[in-house]
């Protein structure tokens, strides 16, 4: 690993959350390939909204949703495994399915494909996809008990 002090020798896997630039390549956002890895290290790979990654037809930056980060993060995991059997990886070519946004207990905003969608029908949508993402079914139905049933 690269740091302001030199060389560290590491076979760690180091994990960053957040939309806070990562300091790694001590650069604003760290410029990866379409691979998810850094243009300058080659055994560095990032996923979600701590990089910069840009879809190469367009120059338009990916945009930092959390479901963007879930697809980049998979596609880090395989393209690791890969790096390290020697065999070629794959490009981060997913677009978004669309844009959920919760603005209150039963406000919220969504669009997906052409269809823009407000108010409590959105607020629903929100949180039935949100409780979706949800590891266990205790969980899940632990969150709509919540939020449905007062």
């Amino acid at each position: 690993m690269y740091t302001p002090n030199g060389v560290v020798s590491t076979s760690c896997i180091l994990w960053a959350t957040g939309i806070r630039p990562c300091a790694a390549e001590l650069v604003k956002y760290p410029i990866l390939r379409p691979t998810l890895q850094t243009e300058k290290f080659e055994t560095v790979f990032f996923a979600g909204d701590s990089a910069l990654l840009t879809y190469p037809e367009s120059s338009d930056r990916i945009p930092a949703l959390a479901q963007m980060a879930e697809e980049q993060g998979k596609l880090a995991a395989k393209n690791i495994l890969q790096h390290i059997k020697n065999q070629p990886l794959q490009e981060f070519t997913k677009r978004p399915s669309g844009i959920l946004v919760s603005l209150g207990h039963n406000i919220a905003g969504g669009q997906i494909g052409p269809f823009v969608f407000t108010g409590k029908f959105a607020s629903v949508f929100c949180k039935l996809v949100y409780a979706s993402k949800m590891p266990s079914l205790r969980k899940k139905i632990g969150l709509l008990r919540k939020w449905f049933i007062h």
